[in-house]
């Protein structure tokens, strides 16, 4: 599955872009920009045969999962930063419009999406573990749920399968980073998951600001995104060139320029741990 953004081939619209997620056969809007990245963008729907034969791609992101969440579209891309947006469908001024929202521009609460009161197929009854720290938990009244309490590595509620979590909901997280997504796979979370379980949400991200800042401040972007790059390639000089598009020496030398910045070895063990959740904190933070 992808996410393809193509230049709108019609002149005269004021939507620049084209966007196309993978659902439903591909639905395609029109929007003027790649990515919410300061406000929510408006989309315009359009019919699928509006997407040209031979597109003038301008960005392809492979797709973690694309999943309908009642009014909304929950979009998650295989990448580092920017990977998490929602599509959503709503009115304003009487009526319908949709638009494109990332965690930093999103509202708490998604419009029009509310808890649902159907059973979960094929269970009669779905077992939720609520986390023994939690001291007001949901009762979920409306559904057809069986809860007991035990502590849990993240997040205040749980699923279990085979006595493996698989699925839990971070109130905390969620109220903490302003993220909005309700329900988040376990696996995601990584070294993340030492940050939930502290609970010490705000000193994290406190930590990762202080700990990127050097770079942060010395360029547009470039050298972090060299950086955070280098990381997710595990250290491989290769393996961040490919994911960059550019030649492996221009890694070495942005690197170099990492290393003299921060006095730091990027190349180290401890500073790729550190590093990897520093970044991991600002992208649940959407920062």
């Amino acid at each position: 599955m992808e996410m393809v953004i193509a230049v709108n081939p019609d002149p005269a619209s004021k939507l620049g872009y084209l966007l196309r997620v993978p659902l439903d056969g591909g639905l395609v809007f029109r929007t003027s920009g790649t990515w919410p990245r300061t406000k929510a963008l408006y989309c315009h729907p359009v019919p699928s045969d509006e997407w040209p034969d031979d597109p003038e791609v301008v960005e392809r992101v492979a797709v973690r999962s694309c999943a309908r969440r009642g009014a909304a579209i929950d979009l998650v891309l295989d990448r580092g930063r920017e990977n998490r947006s929602q599509i959503v469908y709503t009115t304003a001024r009487g009526r319908d419009v949709v638009f494109w929202q990332s965690p930093r521009t999103r509202k708490q609460a998604r419009p029009h999406v509310r808890t649902p009161t159907a059973r979960a197929a094929g269970v009669a009854d779905l077992p939720i573990v609520v986390d023994s720290h939690e001291r007001y938990a949901y009762r979920f009244a409306d559904q057809q749920v069986v809860l007991t309490k035990r502590a849990l590595p993240c997040g205040d509620y749980g699923v279990f399968h085979d006595d493996r979590l698989v699925n839990c909901g971070p109130r905390r997280i969620a109220r903490s980073f302003e993220w909005s997504a309700g329900v988040l796979d376990v696996t995601e979370l990584g070294l993340f998951r030492l940050v939930v379980s502290s609970g010490r949400v705000k000193e994290a991200v406190h930590f990762a600001h202080e700990y990127l800042h050097a770079v942060q401040t010395a360029d547009d972007s470039v050298l972090l995104d060299t950086w955070r790059a280098f990381v997710t390639a595990e250290g491989r000089v290769q393996g961040a060139a490919q994911a960059l598009d550019v030649h492996e020496n221009t890694v070495r030398y942005r690197m170099g320029k990492v290393k003299e910045l921060t006095r730091l070895d990027p190349a180290s063990l401890d500073v790729m741990l550190s590093a990897r959740l520093a970044f991991q904190i600002l992208d649940f933070s959407g920062r």
